[in-house]
């Protein structure tokens, strides 16, 4: 076998010291042990009829051409597996009893085992020895696949001792099939749950040959009836032929299935929930409000608690809290309640004492896995990332050396996304932690094409494990977060041998931080498509070189690195995701983002715009290195799937290198005005429309992808090439009428110092226009003046719509050609804003006015507060003469104030000079209006003012988090609410 490394160098980012494996030496004498003839394994008799060893010791058999299984009493005879320890196996015991076999496990962690060769009573023995039966187990199939099937030269001289301080390696289980729900009777699939439960066994083998010692299974909530809440009353949650009751029952009758068989291979089991989860038959319960303080809240956890751990054989109980939402479909949801540190605290102090109480009545030893991950919500939003609100929240437990207490922390300080710090959360205090990995990112394309992490994964196991309370990790092996392509279940059904060699290694890294990872990839190309040694050597440098690609595909360097956060009186995220551009697998369209990515940018656009045409040529090579084995591997189809996903990830790559170069170009254009960046954002535009068109026409249809969407490319190549060109020109125009209107007002001011007033009050139409141009110059350089004039004037109609008129054409403006596909929402949302805020603060000043002594009519009111918008309106025109309706600049300035205190003084002194000049003239046109004193016009209009900005500070105060919570939770219903709605408007109009 080929085993020169590719010509690559990796940088570490620590130089941490790697874990040292406890190895126990023994001398033995190399034999030949002949596995292609005649062997026989031998279990211990106590234990050849269980579950457990039947499984190990018949693989192991069926690995062998010709093999038999016997129990300990037999006689060795032909070249022999001695399958135990000591105690469960006799001739192991005669063999350490004798002095042949050296089998202290003193110090081993659990699920340590020894593989060896020796000679004994003249026969060839391999011994296979843990030191309990999951290391039995696993020793068995590392025998199976690493010397068997890899490294069958190897065999004939073993002696290896393999251990890990991970104690708790947790994988999430594949279910495979949707097991969840039907609407009609039994309420649940009862084919797909079969299927899964048929497939269990291949769940179990996976473990023992990753060496997982943990599952973790959802639908917490589906296993619960609280029959026993109420004692005497077993239907007070749900009736007697709920859908809700008769699916749980069905659930309860599969998990005991699942758990039962899992038990026997005395795995780890874990169920997870959010906290706090519920249906509507529950919140129903609960009188309505999901309320911490509720009593009744208390006492429905503890019997969930209690019910959940007496039908089930759950080891622990792993709970959220930071993240709420649809909890897969039909009625089942949760809410973030646990907004406060003290409400946290106060829930672990509570679980905890719930599940003491059981293990003392049942003699168990049941425990809490609690995850820290976190979105943000109230004061302990940020448990997840800062160490201080993570000491508040564990310092008390962390003082009572608990044992039954465990946490689950992401390894990066964010989600898993590229760039970002390791968690600095991770090995604070004693408490045993777990560290969560992804196996297939979902923000890197999901397992769809190569993304291989082996080499991080080994840093961050090297970093971590310099902390004592570093203890295991949970590598999401199945679904996670979002996925939406179709026809893929990891170890089930579908293409996942991206996804299998992360798998691989993580496997492999967890019994030995410092293995080489160059070797690990070459054994897994190996098992999966055979042993021709120019295939390994092309294949690992595929693996290897995916890591780059993704980085500079999918990440702009200048943008990526930096660390954005968004704290509010609300919520607090302390750092916002580095991969905004291209979220969830959409290319954003949104000037917030875009600007703010472009921000970081400026300066070094080449290069970041460079990194993407640098991950398609990475993908080019990957492809060149993969292609031409077709007749030389050992599984045809899932090596053709895998040059498939290289087309795919080359049209992906395209795309995005060419949009990134559309966007960063052209808002470089619009800010700085080099026509260098003009040329290359136009040159970017025919190539990023072909590239889009290709990926639509050969991947859009092609469901097995969580596929990248392309509508808001589209969105902004419409903007960048039709409608921004059109709209300069409109609003250049626009800009010179207003200013020749500025200028005709300024001239009529010296044509009437030398007219009459019969002239002036002329009602030819010419002289209206004129007159109205003259009014608007007056209102701006001489507002006492002008509306001490307009008050003497009789109200009429047309006099109500001037100013806020031409605000609203000057918005709608910009909607129409920012927003084109939604205009009619848009439309109904300014003249809603428009006119609701012109309603209000004309309403408010007539009754406080009327109050305060004054004598004008509401609809002169109406009248002179539209000249409240004036400021508004002067600083739209700059806007549209200078920048031509350029949304870009706003949002650059915009942006650049709420994350870039920079821009923050600019933005301040442009909203200082508006409001001023708004108080001035509320101010005289309430005392000319009304014709009170100054002192009760500002009365008039701070009044209204302190009342709305009350008003918006109890709805955000009180509602805020919830609207947020909501908006989390109902994304999908609030995105075809949206729709229906913009249909309707459509329609409509």
């Amino acid at each position: 076998m080929n085993k020169t490394a590719p010509n690559l160098k990796f940088t570490k980012e620590d130089n941490a010291s790697p874990i040292s494996i406890p190895l126990i030496d023994h001398e033995l004498s190399a034999q030949s042990f002949n596995a292609s003839g005649p062997v026989t394994i031998y279990v211990g008799e106590s234990i050849i009829g269980t579950e457990f060893y039947q499984l190990i010791s018949n693989d192991l058999k069926m690995s062998f051409a010709a093999a038999s299984i016997e129990n300990d009493t037999v006689s060795l005879k032909n070249d022999s597996i001695v399958l135990g320890r000591p105690e469960i196996n006799n001739i192991t015991n005669e063999m350490v009893t004798s002095g042949n076999l050296s089998l202290n496990m003193t110090g081993w962690t659990p699920n340590s085992y020894r593989i060896c060769n020796l000679v004994y009573n003249q026969t060839n023995v391999i011994v296979i020895a843990g030191n309990d039966n999951l290391g039995d187990g696993y020793g068995v199939y590392w025998f199976i696949e690493y010397f068997l099937k890899l490294h069958p030269e190897m065999i004939s001289d073993i002696n290896i001792t393999r251990s890990t301080n991970l104690t708790m390696r947790r994988m999430g289980i594949g279910w495979g099939y949707q097991l969840h729900w039907q609407d009609d009777p039994p309420y649940v699939n009862q084919t797909n749950m079969d299927l899964t439960v048929n497939n269990l066994e291949t769940q179990v083998k996976f473990a023992l040959k990753t060496g997982m010692n943990t599952f973790n299974m959802g639908s917490f909530l589906r296993c619960l009836t609280f029959d026993n809440l109420t004692p005497g009353d077993p239907y007070v949650v749900y009736a007697n032929d709920s859908p809700f009751r008769l699916r749980h029952e069905k659930y309860v009758e599969v998990y005991q299935n699942f758990t039962t068989y899992l038990k026997q291979f005395n795995f780890t089991l874990t169920i997870g929930t959010d906290m706090f989860p519920y249906t509507p038959a529950i919140r129903e319960y609960l009188g309505g409000d999901l309320d911490v303080n509720d009593p009744a809240l208390w006492v429905l956890i503890n019997e969930s608690i209690f019910e959940l751990f007496s039908k089930l054989p759950f080891d622990g109980l792993q709970v959220r809290i930071g993240e709420g939402g649809e909890v897969g479909a039909g009625n089942y949801t949760s809410g973030v309640i646990f907004r406060s540190i003290e409400d946290t605290k106060m829930l672990i102090r509570n679980l905890l004492s719930y599940i003491d109480n059981f293990n003392n009545k049942f003699n168990t030893s049941k425990f809490l896995l609690f995850r820290t991950w976190s979105i943000g919500i109230g004061n302990v939003g940020d448990l997840h990332i800062d160490p201080d609100v993570y000491h508040q929240v564990f310092d008390e437990f962390d003082n009572e050396n608990r044992t039954n207490l465990w946490v689950s922390i992401k390894h990066v300080a964010m989600d898993f996304f590229r760039y970002i710090p390791r968690n600095p959360t991770i090995g604070i205090g004693n408490l045993p932690t777990i560290v969560e990995f992804q196996s297939a990112r979902e923000y890197e394309g999901y397992g769809n094409y190569p993304n291989y992490l082996a080499s991080a994964y080994q840093m961050d196991l090297q970093y971590f494990g310099n902390s004592s309370n570093f203890k295991g990790v949970w590598v999401w092996t199945g679904y996670a977060g979002w996925y939406k392509g179709k026809n893929v279940a990891y170890q089930f059904y579908g293409f996942y041998s991206w996804q299998d060699a992360n798998v691989y290694a993580y496997s492999r890294l967890n019994w030995n931080y410092s293995e080489d990872i160059v070797e690990i990839t070459q054994d897994w190309i190996i098992s999966t498509l055979g042993n021709n040694s120019q295939l390994i050597a092309n294949f690992t440098q595929v693996l290897l070189l995916s890591d780059t690609a993704v980085r500079l595909g999918l990440y702009i360097h200048d943008f990526a690195k930096e660390t954005l956060s968004l704290d509010t009186p609300f919520f607090s995220i302390g750092r916002l995701p580095n991969m905004l551009w291209v979220y969830w697998g959409i290319p954003t369209s949104s000037h917030a983002i875009l600007t703010a990515v472009y921000d970081k940018c400026r300066g070094n656009v080449s290069s970041n715009v460079r990194d993407g045409f640098t991950a398609v040529t990475l993908v080019n090579n990957m492809i060149d290195l993969a292609s031409g084995f077709t007749s030389n591997v050992s599984d045809p189809e899932v090596y053709a799937q895998m040059l498939f996903s290289l087309q795919y990830q080359r049209e992906v790559y395209v795309m995005l290198a060419w949009y990134r170069q559309l966007f960063l170009y052209y808002y470089d254009y619009v800010i700085t005005r080099n026509e260098t960046s003009r040329q290359l954002y136009l040159a970017a535009l025919p190539e990023v429309k072909t590239a889009i068109a290709d990926y639509e026409s050969n991947w859009d249809s092609y469901e097995n992808y969580s596929r990248y969407e392309t509508h808001e490319m589209h969105d902004f190549i419409q903007r960048v090439e039709v409608n921004y060109p059109i709209v300069q020109r409109f609003s250049r125009l626009f800009f010179f009428v207003l200013l020749g209107f500025v200028i005709t007002g300024i001239s009529m001011s010296f044509y009437y110092r030398k007219k009459s007033k019969e002239e002036e009050s002329s009602e030819k139409w010419y002289f209206k226009l004129l007159n109205s141009a003259h009014a608007f110059n007056q209102s701006i350089i001489k507002p006492g003046k002008f509306f001490e004039n307009l008050k003497e004037k009789e109200f009429k109609a047309y006099s109500f719509f001037p100013i806020l008129l031409i605000t609203l054409i000057m918005a709608l403006t910009y909607s129409f050609f920012n927003y084109l596909e939604s205009f009619k929402v848009v439309f109904g949302g300014f003249m809603i804003v428009g006119l609701g805020s012109w309603f209000y603060f004309g309403g408010s000043f007539y009754v406080f006015g009327r109050l305060l002594g004054g004598k004008s009519s509401f609809l002169k009111t109406l009248e002179f507060t539209q000249y409240l918008y004036i400021p508004f309106l002067i600083a739209s025109m700059v806007l549209f003469g200078i920048f031509g309706i350029s949304p870009e600049i706003l949002w650059y300035y915009i942006i650049g104030a709420i994350l870039y205190p920079t821009n923050l003084i600019v933005l301040l002194v442009v909203f200082i000079i508006i409001l001023s000049w708004m108080f001035i003239l509320g101010l005289l046109l309430i005392s000319k209006n009304f014709e009170i004193s100054l002192k009760r016009s500002a009365l008039i209009l701070i009044i209204p003012i302190i009342i709305l900005l009350l008003i918006l500070y109890f709805i955000l105060t009180e509602y805020f988090a919830e609207l947020f919570v909501f908006l989390n939770e109902h994304f999908d219903l609030i995105t075809s609410v949206f729709n229906r709605a913009e249909t309707s408007a459509a329609q409509f109009f």
